[in-house]
């Protein structure tokens, strides 16, 4: 990993910046003791495990074990470099970051990155420019003018125009510097038999944008006949069709103002919302909405309104999409548009007001979309009908986590068609019995320990790997502490995980690091190391909170010695019964005598005080 910006510059950076502000844009925290959790953006889970320590300037994952410094986490999140989230942060504090060398093999990664960054973002402008300036982008033009999307907006959105010639975008960034062999290779360009081509031709052009704003695909409509009629850029480094939902850098700050989200189908429609007004507003690409995508929203969102088009495919999507956000934990409901209709033939034919009229009288829950679909879709003609329909509307509400709204549809059902509320009711259980339900079972797949009004809890560990942990914990925070472990312990720890994270706290303090736990978080690389330091940290934390101090460097050695007498003593017995077994007396004789010094070693270390007496109230460090 390249680190070739100034150490100091670095840390002037990261304390630029809270950790509690960034990570908030991504996450939705609450405030639990000295900590801040929410639900973890690298796992699906329905409790939250993912903790932040305002304090410490890190984050640690209880579930999936991520963890580390707000510069680590604009790395996961975003899928960038450290030195690319060095730079995003230094802009958010307005810090200049000079120009730095990087390591060949970053350097290599990076340098096509940012390749195919330039690339998307000159064919961006290009395509914007043919679109708004000149005499190709005319039909175009008229396409916008017929679906009322204004020039503000069309320049707001970057949208542009694909020209139908061959190969006019290649020729115009290979003139640029740009190998014609990698624009193929990001997306842009293909070859056939006749030779090269651009990807995208006589097409309406969406610039696709990831969490920075930055061009990293496109979405293109045909203009006149043509298939297909949208054409999305192939999977890329930078582009990957479920990780993404447009335009999500323009909605971000309406979803986490509003916590709410309208969930739609096709990038007309999203434009036409944000024009209208409807800032919240965000598609899936074209393509069902992925559980990826899904938990995007959730974090960030409490509510999913989904608006897809009026007819029965889109409204089958509709369900399946509400059906996903609810099995990633988001409350979703869903628009009945009127039918044959989609958001944007609504507002353009009857204008903003219209919409909101819909939006607030015609959202239903899903169960309620899901019923009235049902019944559109069902004959209700004859009794067998009118059974059958009762039959799948009872298959929906089992769904139903909602008790009473579970019984309100109930009740309307007997109304409606005569039949005892009680007779219902037994039907439901019955269902509900037969049903596996489509819950989300990531929180116990994770085994987090989570009491959710309290916050994540501290793992309990056998004695001898909590009092390792006390030291380590010990180690992050005192620099001395650090060398009487080195002294006592050296590499010997009985967890292997404990024995590499000494070594990187060895290493840094020998080469004058400062205790400072975030600091020294920048200089690993590896993510299993990292993970440790986290959970020590908010461990520690936890304790705080809970004022309860960890036990001492003694007591720690203590206990790791009488772990470590314990094994000798296990291995020794089992020489001798060899020994015994094999009639080898004198060897009796000399390992009955280190069984003996062991013993007493031991018994020496059991009357210790306070080591037994802590490690069998507390069941060691907590």
């Amino acid at each position: 990993m390249a680190r070739r910006i100034p150490e100091d510059l670095i840390d002037r950076v990261r304390q630029s910046v809270d950790i509690i502000d960034v990570i908030g844009e991504y996450v939705h925290l609450r405030r639990v003791g000295r900590s801040y959790v929410g639900l973890c953006p690298f796992h699906s889970e329905r409790t939250p495990s993912f903790t932040v320590s305002r304090e410490k300037q890190v984050y640690h994952c209880f579930g999936c074990q991520a963890g580390g410094t707000v510069i680590h986490f604009l790395m996961a999140i975003d899928g960038i470099t450290f030195q690319e989230a060095v730079r995003k942060l230094a802009a958010r504090s307005g810090i200049p970051v000079p120009d730095v060398q990087e390591d060949e093999e970053e350097s290599g990664y990076s340098e096509k990155r940012r390749d195919a960054l330039r690339a998307y973002e000159l064919a961006a402008k290009w395509y914007q420019h043919l679109l708004l300036n000149t005499v190709y982008g005319r039909p175009g033009r008229t396409y916008l003018e017929k679906r009322r999307i204004s020039t503000t907006t069309a320049h707001d959105f970057q949208l542009g125009l694909a020209p139908a010639s061959r190969d006019s975008l290649m020729a115009f960034l290979e003139r640029r510097g740009l190998d014609p062999v990698f624009l193929m290779e990001i997306g842009l360009g293909a070859t056939g038999e006749h030779g090269r081509y651009d990807r995208f031709r006589n097409r309406l052009m969406f610039p696709i944008w990831d969490g920075q704003g930055r061009v990293v695909a496109f979405g293109g409509r045909v203009l006149g006949r043509g298939e297909p009629k949208y054409l999305n850029s192939p999977e890329t480094p930078l582009f990957h069709k479920g990780r993404h939902l447009y335009p999500w850098h323009k909605a971000r700050s309406a979803l986490r103002k509003t916590r709410r989200a309208f969930l739609l189908e096709g990038y007309m429609d999203v434009v036409a919302m944000h024009q209208a007004g409807f800032t919240a507003a965000v598609a899936s690409l074209g393509t069902a909405l992925t559980e990826e995508q899904a938990r995007m929203l959730k974090h960030n969102v409490d509510e999913v309104i989904v608006v897809y088009d009026g007819d029965d495919a889109g409204r089958r999507a509709a369900v399946r999409a509400g059906l996903l956000l609810q099995g990633v934990g988001v409350t979703a409901k869903a628009v009945r548009l009127p039918p044959g209709m989609d958001p944007d033939d609504l507002l353009r034919e009857k204008g903003p007001e219209a919409m909101k009229r819909v939006l607030e009288q015609e959202t239903m829950s899903l169960t309620a979309f899901r019923l009235a679909d049902l019944r559109d879709r069902r004959s209700l003609a004859n009794a067998e009908d009118r059974v059958s329909f009762l039959q799948e509307a009872l298959n929906v509400l089992a769904d139903e986590e909602s008790a009473v709204e579970a019984e309100t549809h109930l009740q309307s059902l007997s109304s409606e068609f005569h039949i005892s509320l009680e007779a219902l009711r037994h039907d439901l259980d019955e269902t509900r019995q037969r049903q596996t339900l489509t819950r989300d079972k990531h929180g116990n797949k994770w085994n987090t320990n989570i009491d959710p009004a309290t916050g994540p809890q501290v793992n309990h560990y056998p004695p001898h790997v909590a009092a390792e942990r006390q030291m380590l914990t010990s180690m992050l925070l005192d620099p001395g502490a650090a060398r009487q472990v080195e002294e006592v312990v050296a590499d010997e720890f009985c967890v292997e995980s404990h024995a590499v994270l000494a070594a990187h706290l060895y290493r840094y303090y020998g080469d004058g690091g400062t205790a400072d736990p975030t600091a020294f978080l920048e200089t690993v690389d590896d993510p299993a190391v990292r993970s440790v330091v986290t959970s020590l940290i908010m461990e520690h934390e936890r304790r705080r909170d809970q004022g309860r101090a960890g036990w001492s460097l003694e007591d720690c050695f203590a206990t790791w010695r009488l772990a470590r007498y314990e094994d000798a003593l296990r291995q020794v017995r089992e020489s001798f019964d060899e020994a015994a077994r094999a009639g080898r007396f004198e060897e009796m004789y000399r390992l009955q005598e280190q069984m003996k010094s062991l013993r007493e070693e031991i018994d020496a270390l059991k009357n210790h005080q306070g080591v037994f007496s802590q490690s069998r109230t507390e069941g060691g460090i907590r």
